[in-house]
This record gives C-alpha cells, structure tokens and sequence, in this order.
C-alpha cells in the first residue's frame, strides 16, 4: 500500500494507559459536536421521532423489530434524519441503524472528528487542528488508504479501487473503525453494472459492518438496502427487490417510493404464470396492485389498459386457484 501507519512508532504501553481517558472524554465531546448542535439547527426541519408502533405501516404484522442505533459510533456520528422505522420485517436484516441521513455529508466530516479526539489524546484540545489528514493520529492511514482507492474508482481503475479498499478491509479492525463501511460499499457499489450477485454479497457485508459498530456517518446501511434492491431487480428478482425497496422506503429513504413503481412495473412483463405467482403474493400483490391501477393516469393508453387488464386477469386467476383449494 505504500502509506505507513502513523502509530507504528508510538509506544503501545503509552497509546493503551489514555484508554480510560478517551472512553470518558470522546462520547461527551462528539456528541456535542455532531449530534448536539446539528440537533439545535436542524430539529424543526428533521421533524418528531417516528412513533413507536407495533404494527408495521407497509404489510400489517405484528410486533415489528425496530432496529436500534448500535455501537457507540453509530450513535455519535450521525448528524441529522429520523430515527430507524420498523425494518426488518420482510427481509432479515443485521440490527444495524438504518435511519436515512438526508444531510449531506462530505469526505472529511470524519476527519474532523478524528483531528479532534486525537488532539485530546495528544494535550492538544482547543488548539488549532490542521488541515486535511494533520492531526488524526493513527486514523489517517484509513483516511489516506480510501480516498486512494476512491482516486483509482475515479479514473476508471475499478480492479485497483478494489484492490486499495479491499486493503483497507485488512487491516486490523481497530485501526479502521472510520472507513470500513464506507469501503464495502463502494466494493459493492463498483460491482453495481458489471457482476450484480458480488454487488449484493458486499452490501449485506456493509450493514454487517454497521452492525458492528463501525462508524456509518453517510447512512450506508440504509443506502445499502435500495441499491441491493437494484442489484436484485437486475437479476429478476422481482419478489426479493420489491420486498428490500419496502424495508428501504420503512427506513425512511424518500426514493424508495418512485424505485417501488419502477420494480413493479418491470414485474408485471413476466409471463402470466409467473405474474399470478406475484398475485398470490401477500407482499407483491397490494405493491404491484397500486403501481398497476396507477398506470392510466401515467403512460400512454396503448400501454397502461392492457398492463393493468392483464394484472387484473393475474388477480382473478390467483383468487380462483385460491378457492380450489
């Protein structure tokens, strides 16, 4: 990789005996600074905490599992967006947070922080930080590392952005605690067009990764689900995207509504056969029901009659084979 990690030279009795102090000082501090005057600024326009129901909006079941905020970085990091709604209640999920983060977020909000933390570690609290990777202490080698391979993803270089980001994912987990997420995603993210199967193993290793409490200040985990969705819709699963964009639109992403319409409408081309198997679907019937009866009201005549004539045949079908049963 060629970038030397900058605590090879510092003692390690000296980095372990400031542990208790960093375990005291780093919650209150980065709370303040990214979630308590982020929350000042932002609460009118974030809005009320989702309520705490126990049916679930999208399919009626009981008991949903609300997924919570888990790990410290997971909590401290985020800086605006509602709290998780009911996931995980179509398709199983790792107990990660998937609140949406609709707060823009650039490449170095983490650097600040880190600049920050080490300065307390280091004596140096309330001087000036520096610029960039100054400062971060042992995190800057994963800083560095990252926006290596995101420079090679850039210029097209995808084999050596995975290659730099697949590195990165080696190291030991202590020394990558900021960028972790972040680099599965982007693996996934480049396999996205070329190999949509490798795309979805490493968005499910990216919520993986939140789950264990590597840092996610972009929301990952919640983007992870849609672009899966995608991957899956790619793939012609239909049943299996629409049930991930309903587990993305319950986390609160707002693009899952318009991806719900276009996976619907891609499933109602498949062979009668198969559209009376999503009929009979509890999940996909009320989905692609809705996109279906929409139709008119959007597309040229020529194509929305007989798409919706031909769902509604798909209904009638799946209830009468019901009933002879």
């Amino acid at each position: 990789m060629g970038t030397e990690h900058p605590h090879t030279t510092w003692g390690t009795s000296h980095r372990w005996h400031l542990l208790p102090l960093i375990a005291v000082v780093f919650p209150l501090i980065a709370w303040f600074v990214l979630v308590g005057v982020p929350a000042i600024s932002e609460g009118e326009r974030i809005g009320a905490p989702l309520p705490d129901s126990k049916t679930s909006p999208l399919t009626g079941a009981q008991d949903p599992r609300r997924v919570p905020a888990t790990g410290l970085m997971g909590r401290v990091i985020w800086s605006g967006g509602l709290p998780p709604g009911p996931v995980g209640t179509l398709v199983d999920l790792p107990p990660a947070d998937y609140r949406y983060v609709p707060l823009f977020r650039d490449d170095v909000s983490d650097v600040r922080i880190a600049r920050l933390l080490w300065s307390i570690v280091e004596g140096r609290f309330g001087e000036p930080l520096g610029e960039e990777l100054d400062g971060c202490g042992p995190a800057a080698a994963e800083f560095a590392i990252y926006l290596a391979g995101r420079s090679l993803a850039e210029s097209r270089n995808l084999p050596g952005a995975r290659a730099t980001w697949h590195a990165l994912l080696a190291m030991p987990p202590a020394d990558r605690v900021w960028r972790s997420t972040w680099a599965a995603f982007m693996i996934g993210r480049s396999y996205q067009f070329d190999d949509p199967a490798e795309a979805i193993r490493w968005f499910r290793r990216t919520r993986e990764l939140a789950a264990e409490g590597f840092a996610d200040s972009l929301g990952l985990a919640n983007s992870s689900i849609g672009w899966e969705a995608c991957a899956e819709l790619d793939l012609h699963h239909h049943p299996r995207a629409i049930r991930l964009y309903l587990e993305h639109k319950a986390a609160g992403d707002p693009t899952s509504v318009e991806s719900l319409g276009f996976a619907s409408r891609w499933a109602l081309r498949v062979p009668m056969e198969m559209l009376v198997e999503y009929a009979r679907d509890p999940v996909m019937r009320p989905v692609i029901t809705d996109s279906a009866e929409s139709l008119i009201d959007n597309y040229p005549l020529e194509y929305a009659k007989p798409t919706r004539d031909r769902w509604r045949l798909a209904l009638v079908l799946a209830d009468a084979a019901q009933a002879q049963r």
